[in-house]
């Protein structure tokens, strides 16, 4: 019986597993239904019109929190406001919740933590041979999905994932003449390839996703939107997502000695419309990551070194201004880590990178340090720096339902924070087959820079404008899970203080 949530205590990182077995006990329909009994993450409605979802981790907004699909950064810029909802349940195999600064490896963004999800893959344990879901509420929600994988050799095989959901009915419960739900039709497929050889491997694939999200008052038609006596209000938001990655890996015959490289190249667009307002945009994005793992002396003393370099072209138009953004990001990195196999680990990390469009050297140094006990008890202590670059339109797209004016006082500068905590698990025996498990934990983020979106200064105007003050989140969490009933019920208890 597979764990449904656990935290290692030999892993240096303080990283969460949420298992299949916790994706089947949720009943999940997108990523973003897939924390509903995690303790750490929260997940709730920025804003109740076009019904987008955004995670909260350590007390900050989900921007902060580095998204990644399979260890590569996904779900940023335009896709950040939705992106929760772009990840149907059944393509998912796993989720790992990182909290704090994580590895250089994976770049500079993480501030608050990383959140990385594990797709099926064509392989005996990691998907079904074949998979058929179908869903219906009484809302008029309908959902059907479909899973595969064949083999095509003894080392190689492929899978086929779709999902489609449609929303049927208009809803307006509280007669509020408003929609409860947005009326969402989304067609997503993804195709993937594996090999894994002895000394070759390599993991291929595409997703292409459509989406159709009409929300607003109950009367809205799209078609009379372009009459200038039309005063029913809606929200139109079409978007086309494609996305292909590549991950290649050499083996080499000496132990623990690998050389990796990541790709993946994303197309975003999107077509919207706020009442009168229109915004549209398009990214693109390419990133590449080469990463070369081996160790010093023995195999308690492991370190990877590598190069990446990231691409991002925005291009965004709302009414009658145009805002475009092109970056280039290359950076190397380093990274150390001793083990005892006994009591300590620590991990200790530094990466360089310069942002073209900033012209700006960013440099992150990150550590992790594990301790554990003889008994069942791991102490992590992590420190470090990160950076991330703002898209203030994409990440609050929640702004242009309203009408109230947009100001930029300042153009916005790359946000820059700092993040430390320590963190506490005690694994308590109190049978045969059960056990206590307990987790204490204590985070601190204190921004150099921030972007600063302000509601409150009045009451007809948005100002966005560069920190000037003190911008800080602290988070203090203790969580303790324990079978009640072996097998039949597991009881998780959390309390968080931010």
């Amino acid at each position: 019986r597979r764990q449904a949530q656990f935290v290692s205590v030999l892993d240096p990182h303080a990283v969460q597993q949420i298992t299949g077995e916790a994706l089947r006990r949720c009943a999940c329909c997108s990523l973003a239904e897939s924390f509903e009994t995690n303790a750490s993450v929260d997940v709730a409605y920025s804003d109740a019109v076009t019904g987008a979802k955004q995670i909260e981790l350590l007390g900050l907004s989900g921007i902060y929190t580095q998204m990644l699909a399979e260890n590569m950064p996904n779900f940023r810029g335009l896709a950040s406001a939705f992106g929760l909802g772009y990840v149907p349940g059944t393509f998912m195999n796993g989720i790992q919740v990182s909290k704090g600064t994580s590895s250089v490896r994976n770049g500079y963004e993480s501030i608050s933590g990383q959140i990385n999800v594990d797709f099926k893959e064509p392989e005996e344990g990691k998907s079904e041979k074949v998979f058929v879901n179908l869903f219906g509420s009484t809302m008029g929600m309908a959902e059907a999905n479909f899973n595969t994988y064949f083999k095509t050799g003894e080392k190689s095989g492929i899978a086929l994932l779709g999902h489609v959901n449609h929303n049927f009915m208009k809803m307006d419960s509280n007669h509020d003449t408003f929609l409860d739900d947005p009326m969402v039709t989304q067609y997503n497929v993804f195709a993937r390839y594996n090999y894994m050889g002895d000394v070759f491997t390599c993991k291929i694939g595409g997703k292409a996703l459509k989406e159709n999200r009409l929300s607003g008052q109950m009367d809205f038609d799209p078609e009379k939107r372009s009459n200038i006596d039309y005063d029913v209000y809606g929200i139109g938001i079409n978007t086309q997502r494609y996305e292909a990655f590549a991950k290649t890996g050499f083996i080499f015959s000496r132990p623990e000695t690998s050389l990796g490289i990541q790709q993946q190249f994303v197309y975003h667009k999107m077509d919207s419309y706020f009442g009168r307002t229109d915004y549209n945009a398009k990214q693109l994005s390419y990133y590449a990551n080469a990463l070369f793992d081996s160790y010093i002396y023995n195999d308690h003393h492991k370190y990877s070194v590598g190069a990446s370099y990231s691409y991002d072209n925005f291009d965004e138009k709302l009414a009658d201004s145009a805002m475009n953004r092109i970056e280039h990001v290359p950076g190397v990195f380093a990274e150390y880590v001793f083990n005892d196999e006994c009591h300590w680990s620590v991990i200790g990390g530094f990466r360089a990178d310069y942002n073209s469009y900033y012209k700006k050297m960013l440099y992150t140094p990150r550590l992790h340090v594990r301790f554990k006990t003889e008994s069942e008890l791991a102490l992590r202590l992590s420190a470090g720096k990160g950076y991330r670059s703002p898209n203030v339109l994409a990440e609050n797209s929640t702004l242009l339902a309203s009408s109230r004016q947009l100001m930029f006082l300042e153009t916005p500068k790359m946000e820059e924070a700092w993040n430390g905590g320590i963190s506490a698990a005690f694994v308590f025996k109190t049978d045969e087959k059960r056990f206590l498990k307990v987790n204490f934990e204590e985070y601190y983020t204190y921004f150099l820079n921030q972007a600063v979106i302000d509601y409150d200064s009045d009451p007809y105007t948005i100002y966005i404008d560069n920190l000037n003050g003190t911008s800080y989140s602290h988070t203090v969490q203790v969580d303790a899970s324990y079978p009640i009933v072996d097998e039949v019920l597991d009881v998780t208890a959390g309390f968080r203080y931010n």
